[in-house]
């Protein structure tokens, strides 16, 4: 029959004493890994340099979802707060508690920069040297005080368009709704759920609007409207004479958006 020990009195006062600092140190690396986070998703990178030169692990996960302070970037598309996480070893492999990677986000957001990165980023981990750099495309022509203008397409018909946005939100239920009308887009009524960073809490239903008929050339169409604080920006093309895609962005001062979103429409009538 075994006998157990008690610790020596001094021997267990120590340990109970080191138990103790253990949860206000570990609280304030959360801490410190929560303000990591958020600097990145705002691309604050004067504050995401001070944190990670200050130690701050750069592969934080929050306690609330999982997601590292890459994945904020990734959401938001904060390019330059991406290259300074990764120089400083933060892992693209790590996901979230639904199981997506920073790259993974990227791609559903539509933020092609930072997915360009991460996807450099992947490329060198498996050669250990680094990736050429891409040669830079043509820009697109851009309409003044707009978006780029994407690539042309065809004539589209007069009548109602409708469809649907992906990318926002997944419950679905996004909308957009405008008219052709002699080349030109009018009526455009966007129906999305927005939210704020870095919470990714939703908090309302909305409609958007272009106050002023959009033209279509070659095809193709972009615009942004800066109203009182708030941005709106629509970019699409119509592939075909009945069917149209393109991407739709709302961002405000208060640091709500709706992220950029994919959606696609067709002629439903005149």
């Amino acid at each position: 029959m075994s006998t157990q020990h008690p610790l020596p009195r001094r021997t267990a006062t120590t340990l109970a004493l080191l138990l103790a600092s253990a949860a206000p140190l570990a609280a304030q690396a959360d801490a410190r890994g929560d303000s990591l986070y958020k600097a990145a998703a705002e691309n604050d990178t004067a504050t995401v340099r001070r944190l990670l030169a200050a130690g701050v692990d750069p592969n934080h996960q929050l306690r609330t979802n999982g997601r590292t302070p890459l994945i904020g970037t990734a959401v938001w598309g904060q390019t330059a707060a991406a290259r300074l996480l990764l120089a400083a070893g933060a892992r693209p492999e790590l996901t979230d508690r639904d199981g997506r990677t920073a790259r993974a986000w990227a791609e559903q957001t539509l933020n092609e920069g930072v997915a360009q990165l991460l996807r450099g980023a992947a490329g060198n981990a498996v050669r250990k040297e680094p990736a050429p750099a891409p040669a830079p495309a043509a820009p697109a022509p851009a309409p003044v005080g707009g978006p780029a203008m994407p690539q042309r397409g065809a004539t589209p018909r007069d009548g109602q368009w409708r469809g649907t946005i992906a990318g926002i939100t997944t419950g679905g239920g996004q909308t957009v709704a405008f008219r052709v009308v002699g080349g030109r887009i009018v009526d455009t009524d966007f129906l999305v759920d927005y939210h704020c960073a870095p919470g990714y809490a939703y908090r309302e239903r909305a409609r958007w609007g272009f106050r002023e008929s959009i033209p279509v050339i070659e095809g193709a169409f972009a615009r942004l409207e800066k109203a009182p604080n708030t941005d709106l920006e629509v970019a699409g093309r119509f592939p075909t004479a009945t069917t149209a895609e393109g991407t739709f962005l709302e961002e405000d001062t208060s640091g709500c958006t709706t992220r950029r979103a994919r959606w696609t429409a067709v002629r439903v009538g005149r």
